[in-house]
């Protein structure tokens, strides 16, 4: 789906014709919603596959797009690579000034710090996420996002108008669809294997 139709399908949705200035607004809301996680509907933001990407070397400065670090690793050779520990900032400063191979890393600021400090390469494996919608020739990233697109948007105008019936049920339905494509992409990850739950930390607030 295009932008141009995201906006057209939701101002039909509304059948409002004095919140044409607004929607571009409650789509940039829907997409922070999408990516950075609901805690007060109960819904964890969108981590899929196709959001993955890899930075090798990875120099420290962690990447305007970044959203939550999958993994970082400490890169002895060639293919050899040791992921390292997460450590909240406050317990990695003892390991700082210490020479030798990395076991932890924390974040401060943008900017990633080791415990013990070294000099290889590092590899982040990390979840970006896609630039927002902007022009109308844009399209809704990975191809699998459309309905969420949608009730994403509709549940901002809800909470726009102060239609509370509208927002809890709208509620529901962007739970229903972003919980889909997350099961659906887990399932594919995991496919003939038992899915083991491990938290992901590392994540941009």
């Amino acid at each position: 789906m295009l932008y141009s139709e995201l906006k057209a399908n939701v101002a039909a949705w509304l059948n409002r014709t004095d919140l044409t200035a607004v929607i571009p607004t409650f789509v940039q809301l829907a997409q922070d919603r999408i990516y950075l996680g609901s805690p007060e509907i109960n819904v964890d933001p969108l981590r899929i596959g196709d959001m993955l990407t890899v930075v090798n070397p990875f120099t420290g400065s962690l990447p305007s797009n970044w959203t939550e670090i999958k993994r970082l690793s400490w890169v002895q050779s060639g293919s050899i690579k040791y992921p390292l520990e997460f450590l909240p900032l406050e317990k990695i400063g003892v390991y700082e000034g210490i020479a030798a191979r990395p076991q932890f890393f924390s974040i401060r600021g943008d900017t990633v710090v080791y415990g013990p400090t070294f000099t290889n390469d590092v590899e982040l494996m990390y979840y970006m996420r896609p630039t927002n919608l902007s022009a109308d020739s844009d399209v809704i990233p990975f191809g699998v996002l459309d309905a969420v697109y949608l009730y994403g948007t509709l549940l901002e105008a809800a909470l726009y108008l102060k239609d509370d019936a509208q927002a809890a049920r709208l509620v529901q339905v962007y739970k229903n669809a972003i919980n889909a494509v997350q099961k659906q992409d887990d399932g594919n990850l995991h496919s003939g294997n038992t899915l083991r739950i491990r938290s992901d930390a590392r994540v941009m607030v």
